[in-house]
C-alpha cells in the first residue's frame, strides 16, 4: 500500500513576476523648488506625462520602493 503524500507537495512553487518595459525612475525636479530653493524629488512612471513630486528624497524613495514591492508580489 501506497503511503498518502502530503497535501501541497503536488503544487508547484510560483512562478517569479517578471516586469518588462520601462521602470519608474527617480528624479531631480529643478524647476520644482522647496521653501529652502531646493529642487524636489519626484517619481516619473512609465506612460505618464508629468513627473510626480514628493516634499523629500525620503517620501519618493519610500514610495519607489512600495512601488516595486507591489509589483513582486
Amino acid at each position: 500500500m501506497l503511503a498518502p503524500t502530503p497535501l501541497l507537495d503536488w503544487v508547484p512553487p510560483p512562478k517569479p513576476i517578471l516586469r518588462t518595459g520601462p521602470l519608474p525612475r527617480l528624479v531631480l525636479l529643478p524647476d520644482c523648488c522647496d521653501a529652502n530653493g531646493e529642487p524636489r524629488a519626484g517619481l516619473m512612471i512609465p506612460g505618464h506625462r508629468l513627473p510626480i513630486a514628493f516634499p523629500s528624497m525620503a517620501a519618493a524613495v519610500a514610495e519607489l520602493r512600495r512601488m516595486e514591492a507591489g509589483a513582486h508580489g
